[in-house]
């Protein structure tokens, strides 16, 4: 089973429809269930590893932890990308996800989060818990090509055991 890439557009009456970008994936069957995994599937996806700029992107999991869908959620400048619950979790939402992990992109290749990193993720992870819908991560992805990545959860940061 190939899983699409997916935007959201806005329909009729603005009310907003999630439809695959007709660009398969990834192999759906397979459980992402470590940080390395879900890094190296957003990496050849999206090449975030090579990007100039910041990209944010959310992986939708169900809740056997089978990738769902991949959504781009933001694309910014060399050293910020702007995020927002609301576009996070109405894609979320339309595609039925049981959880979700984050992952953004360093181009300066150092996977260090800044304290904005850090803020956003709890904000995050907040608003995760009222939706019912729990952010399990959130991923840094250094840029270059040795594909190196830091885990919030990983490394206990927000995630607190």
């Amino acid at each position: 089973m190939k899983i699409n890439e997916y935007k959201v557009f806005l329909g009729e009456n603005s009310i907003p429809y999630l439809a695959a970008t007709g660009k398969s994936v990834v192999d759906g069957r397979r459980k992402y269930d470590d940080p390395e995994k879900v890094a190296d599937i957003c990496c050849s996806a999206y090449e975030m590893h090579r990007m100039a700029e910041e990209i944010t992107v959310m992986a939708a999991f169900d809740t056997a932890g089978h990738l769902v869908g991949l959504f781009e959620i933001g694309h910014g400048t060399i050293d910020k990308c702007i995020l927002s619950a609301r576009d996070i979790f109405i894609r979320a939402l339309l595609c039925g996800a049981h959880h979700i992990i984050l992952l953004h992109n360093h181009p300066s290749g150092d996977t260090t989060p800044s304290a904005e990193d850090i803020e956003v993720t709890e904000r995050i992870r907040e608003a995760g818990k009222l939706m019912n819908i729990p952010l399990y991560d959130h991923i840094i992805i250094a840029g270059g090509s040795n594909r190196l990545y830091f885990s919030f959860k990983e490394e206990n940061i927000v995630f607190k055991a």
